[in-house]
């Protein structure tokens, strides 16, 4: 299933299943996704600001040109995701894990990483 340009804004969706999804382009403003199942989810060009991804499930993400400004991306797992080109400034990335994750002109500015996992700034 496809939710492409899809807006979420403001919704309770945590520990939902998003396995695979295709996101492009939604709107996942503010929306509580804590614990949920983003694994080879595309995020892609998707905004996902002030989100709530703690604890979520995002290994081989594909997060490219996504706005995740003061996103909560604490102890989210990363792993091997592409974050390519996107805007993490603010974000909340204490104790994540990033192994393995393209980070490529990635802007981090302002963002924590206390305890982060494979990634230095």
């Amino acid at each position: 299933p496809r939710c492409i340009k899809t807006k979420f804004a403001e919704k309770y969706l945590s520990k939902c299943n998003f396995h695979e999804r295709n996101l492009i382009g939604a709107d996942i403003t503010t929306v509580n996704l804590k614990e949920a199942d983003l694994i080879r989810a595309s995020l892609e060009n998707t905004t996902v600001r002030r989100a709530n991804l703690s604890k979520a499930n995002l290994p081989r993400a594909r997060c490219v040109k996504a706005s995740m400004t003061f996103a909560n991306l604490n102890s989210c797992d990363l792993t091997r995701a592409n974050l390519a080109y996107p805007s993490l400034h603010d974000a909340d990335l204490n104790k994540a894990n990033l192994t393995s994750a393209i980070t490529r002109e990635a802007n981090f500015q302002s963002a924590k990483f206390i305890g982060t996992i494979g990634h230095k700034p």
